[in-house]
C-alpha cells in the first residue's frame, strides 16, 4: 500500500471533532466514493458487464452510496434498525456482487473504484473504513490517468515518490473534503476540471445511454460543479 498517503489520511481523519468522529469519517467515505464514480466510465459505456445487467448493477452502487449518506446524516442521532441494517447489508452485497460480475479484463480503476464505494458504504461502521475508501480513489486515479506510476505497480504500493503532479492535486482534493467536514459545512459540490471533469462528463453521458437518467439527475446534477 501507499502507507505514506494513507498516514496522511489518518491525519486529517483525527483532526475530525471527537464527539463527531465517526459521523464525519462516515461523510467523508461518502465523498470518496462519490468521486470514485466516474472511473466506472474508464471504459465507456459499461461494457465489462453484460447489457442486460448494468442498469441493476448501477442502481445497487448508487443504493450503498445512498445508505452510507443516510447514516452519516443521522449517526450518532439512534442507533441502525433492523430494516436499515438488513437494508446496507443488501447494498454492500450488491456492490460485491457487481464487482464479481465484472469481465477478466476490466481496468483495475473500474476495481478499486467499486472496492471504494463498498468501504464508504460500510465507513460507519469503522472509521478505518474512510482511510481505505480514501486510498482506493486515489488509486483509481493512479490507474486511469497517471501511466507514469503505473508502469511502476510496486513503486505505487510503497512509495509517493512518483506521483505526479495532477495525482497530488487530486489528492489535495480529497484534503480539501475533510477540512470542509471539519469546519462543519453541509453542503459543497465537487468542483471538477481537466480530465477528471471529462470523465465525469463521460460517466453522466454512458449512465443516460444505459437508461439511468434518474442517477444523473439524482448524483451527478446535483454533486458535480464543472469549471
Amino acid at each position: 500500500m501507499s502507507l505514506k498517503f494513507m498516514d496522511e489520511v489518518k491525519e486529517w481523519l483525527d483532526r475530525f471533532n471527537y464527539n463527531q468522529k465517526n459521523r464525519q469519517c462516515a461523510r467523508f467515505a461518502w465523498l470518496c466514493g462519490l468521486r470514485a464514480l466516474p472511473f466506472l466510465s474508464t471504459v465507456r459505456g459499461f461494457t465489462y458487464w453484460p447489457e442486460e445487467d448494468r442498469k441493476k448493477h448501477l442502481d445497487a452502487i448508487i443504493k450503498a452510496l445512498d445508505c452510507c449518506k443516510s447514516r452519516w446524516e443521522c449517526l450518532n442521532n439512534r442507533p441502525l434498525n433492523n430494516g436499515e441494517s438488513a437494508g446496507i447489508y443488501e447494498a454492500r452485497n450488491n456492490v460485491s456482487e457487481a464487482t464479481q460480475a465484472l469481465i477478466d479484463d476490466t481496468p483495475r480503476a473500474i476495481r478499486v473504484a467499486l472496492n471504494s464505494v463498498d468501504f464508504a458504504a460500510q465507513a460507519h461502521l469503522n472509521p478505518s473504513f474512510a482511510v481505505e475508501a480514501a486510498w482506493r480513489v486515489d488509486h483509481a486515479y493512479a490507474w486511469a490517468f497517471d501511466s507514469a506510476t503505473v508502469k511502476y505497480y510496486v513503486v505505487i504500493e510503497t512509495s509517493d515518490d512518483r506521483a505526479s503532479p495532477a495525482r497530488m492535486s487530486f489528492r489535495n482534493t480529497l484534503k480539501e473534503d475533510s477540512i470542509a467536514i471539519n469546519e462543519g459545512k453541509r453542503f459543497f459540490p465537487i468542483r471538477v476540471t481537466g480530465n477528471y471533469a471529462e470523465l465525469w462528463s463521460n460517466f453522466r453521458e454512458d449512465l443516460v445511454n444505459a437508461g439511468c437518467d434518474n442517477l444523473v439527475n439524482e448524483f451527478v446534477n446535483i454533486y458535480v460543479l464543472f469549471e
